[in-house]
C-alpha cells in the first residue's frame, strides 16, 4: 500500500512539473512573439521570410489627406503612422481641392521615418493684397508670423515700421524714428540685416553722409529705442559686419575691417571683447558659439574654426587653400553638434562637439568633431545653410541647390531654380526653401521635391514667411510699382 502511494506522489509531482514547464515555456514563447512584433518583426507572404519592418509617420497640412503606397491605398489618412517593409516606397499623399503629394523615401528596418512635413497646396490659389508700404526699401518678416518689419524712405527722410498682419484683411503700421542715433535726412541707403530670434531687435544698416552706420532697433519703442552700434563700437576700423547674439540681445557680434571679431554689450558703457584675430567671415548659433574662416596666411591657406566659449581659445577644425570658394554653417541636431564647410564645389559635414574649454591639441587643431560625409554640385557653392531644426545642411548658387539630410543620411539630387537667385538660400520652414523665378514665388522642399507656384512677388530686399496660424503665406507684392503686403491662402475653408 505505501508503495502505490509512493508512485501516486510521485505522478502527481512529475505532472504538476510538466504542466509549469508547459506553462513557463507557453508563456516565454507568447513574451518572445510579443518582443518580436514589438520590434516590427513581420511575416513577409512575398518573400516566405521574417522580416523586421519599419514605421513611416506621415502628417500633413491640413491632415486628413488619403495615402496612398507603392500605388496601392491604404484604409489610413494623415496624420497617422504606418508599418513598412524596409527598402524603397513611393508615398503619395493627396486630398480634393489640393496639388497631390508624392515622394519615394527608404524605410530603414527598426527605425521611424519622420514624413510629417507635407504640405498641401490648393490647384486654385487666392491672393489678397492686406495693404500698400509706400517707399518701403525692405521688408522682412518676423518669425511669429504676425509682424513684419520694414524699412521707408521717402521725401528724404528715412524710418522704420512695424507692420502688424495679425489681421487677415488688413495691416496696420507704427513708425519708428531713428533720430537721435542718425539724422533722418542724411540717410541715403537703408536695410535690414537681421531680425532676432526673439523678434524685439533688428539689425539694420544705414548709409549716412557716404558712411555705413550699424543701427540695432528695439521695435517695441517708437522713440529713443535705436542704438548706434558703429559709434558705441567706437573703433578707427569701420564695422565689416555685425549680428545679434542669438536671443541674448545685450550683446552683438562685430567683425571690424581689420579681422578683429569682438562681443560688444548694447548696454552700459559699450563693452567690447575681443574674442578672434584675422577673421574673414563668420556665422553664429545661439548665445556664444561660431564658426570662422581666418584671413590668409603666409602658407597661402585659411583656416576654419570653432568657438563657443568666450572664455576659451578658437579652435582649428580644417585647414583650405586660400584660392577655394569657402562657406561654412554650424547648428545642433538631436544631441550632436554639427559644423558643415564648402570649399568650391564641395561639402564636408563634422560631426561632434563644440568645444567649451581650450581642448585643441598640439598642431592646434581640435579634434572633438569627425567628418561623416562629403558630397559635390555641378557648380561652386556661393551660400551653405543649414534647416533652423539642424536635420538639412543646403549648398546652394545662383542656379540651384543640393542638401544632405542628417536624419537618412542620404544626399539630394540637383534642385534647380527656373532663373538665377542672385541670394542667400532662403527656409520658409524646417522644410520647405522659397525663392523667386521670374518675378513669381516659388517653394519646394529641402531637396528640391514637390515645387509650387504660389504668386507674384517683389524679392530684392524683402522675405516670406507664414502666417502665425500657419495657414497661409505672408509676402510683398507690388501695386502700380507700389511695394504691397499680399497674403495667400493655403488651407480651403
Amino acid at each position: 500500500m505505501n508503495d502505490d502511494r509512493q508512485k501516486q506522489v510521485r505522478r502527481r509531482a512529475l505532472r504538476l512539473t510538466l504542466t509549469y514547464t508547459a506553462m513557463v515555456l507557453a508563456v516565454l514563447v507568447l513574451l518572445t512573439i510579443m518582443v518580436v512584433i514589438m520590434m516590427g518583426y513581420r511575416y513577409n507572404s512575398t518573400k516566405g521570410a521574417i522580416e523586421q519592418t519599419g514605421v513611416a509617420q506621415l502628417g500633413s497640412r491640413p491632415n486628413g489627406a488619403t495615402i496612398e503606397i507603392d500605388g496601392n491605398r491604404i484604409d489610413k489618412r494623415t496624420n497617422d503612422k504606418i508599418s513598412l517593409y524596409g527598402g524603397q516606397h513611393e508615398f503619395v499623399v493627396w486630398r480634393e481641392g489640393y496639388e497631390t503629394w508624392r515622394k519615394t523615401v527608404p524605410v530603414n528596418p527598426g527605425r521611424l521615418t519622420w514624413l510629417d512635413y507635407i504640405r498641401l497646396v490648393p490647384k486654385d490659389l487666392k491672393t489678397k493684397t492686406l495693404g500698400t508700404i509706400e517707399g518701403a526699401v525692405s521688408t522682412q518678416f518676423m518669425a511669429d508670423g504676425a509682424r513684419a518689419l520694414t524699412v521707408i524712405k521717402s521725401g528724404g527722410v528715412a524710418h522704420v515700421e512695424v507692420i502688424n498682419t495679425r489681421d487677415k484683411e488688413k495691416i496696420t503700421r507704427e513708425k519708428i524714428t531713428l533720430s537721435p542715433a542718425v539724422d533722418d535726412n542724411a540717410v541715403s541707403d537703408i536695410t535690414i540685416k537681421e531680425v532676432g530670434q526673439s523678434g524685439r531687435y533688428v539689425l539694420v544698416a544705414a548709409t549716412v553722409n557716404g558712411k555705413t552706420q550699424w543701427l540695432r532697433v528695439d521695435v517695441e519703442r517708437t522713440t529713443g529705442g535705436v542704438l548706434n552700434v558703429s559709434e558705441a563700437f567706437g573703433s578707427d576700423a569701420a564695422i565689416a559686419e555685425a549680428k545679434l547674439a542669438g536671443s541674448d540681445n545685450g550683446h552683438i557680434f562685430v567683425l571690424d575691417e581689420l579681422g578683429n571679431f569682438n562681443r560688444m554689450e548694447t548696454g552700459g558703457k559699450h563693452e567690447k571683447q575681443r574674442l578672434i584675430t584675422n577673421v574673414a567671415q563668420f556665422v553664429t548659433y545661439g548665445e556664444h558659439t561660431l564658426a570662422y574662416v581666418s584671413k590668409p596666411s603666409s602658407e597661402r591657406t585659411v583656416s576654419v574654426g570653432v568657438l563657443k566659449n568666450i572664455d576659451a581659445e578658437p579652435a582649428k577644425i580644417a585647414t583650405l587653400p586660400e584660392s577655394a570658394k569657402i562657406n561654412v554653417a554650424l547648428n545642433r541636431y538631436y544631441d550632436k553638434d554639427y559644423l558643415a564647410i564648402s570649399h568650391d564645389r564641395d561639402t564636408d559635414i563634422y560631426e561632434g562637439t563644440f568645444p567649451s574649454k581650450n581642448t585643441t591639441s598640439n598642431d592646434g587643431r581640435y579634434r572633438g568633431f569627425v567628418p561623416i560625409r562629403s558630397f559635390s554640385r555641378d557648380e561652386i557653392v556661393t551660400n551653405l545653410v543649414m534647416s533652423g531644426n539642424g536635420r538639412f545642411v543646403v549648398a546652394g548658387s545662383e542656379l540651384g541647390y543640393k542638401s544632405f539630410d542628417l536624419e537618412l543620411m542620404r544626399v539630394s539630387d540637383e534642385a534647380r531654380y527656373g532663373q538665377a537667385w542672385p541670394y542667400k538660400t532662403q527656409w520658409l520652414d524646417d522644410y520647405i526653401i522659397w525663392n523667386s523665378d521670374n518675378g513669381k514665388l516659388v517653394i519646394r522642399e529641402f531637396d528640391g521635391a514637390n515645387p509650387h507656384t504660389i504668386a507674384p512677388i517683389t524679392a530684392d530686399g524683402n522675405t516670406v514667411s507664414f502666417d502665425r496660424d500657419n495657414k497661409a503665406i505672408l509676402s510683398i507684392g507690388s501695386q502700380n510699382s507700389v511695394p504691397t503686403v499680399q497674403r495667400t491662402e493655403l488651407v480651403l475653408e
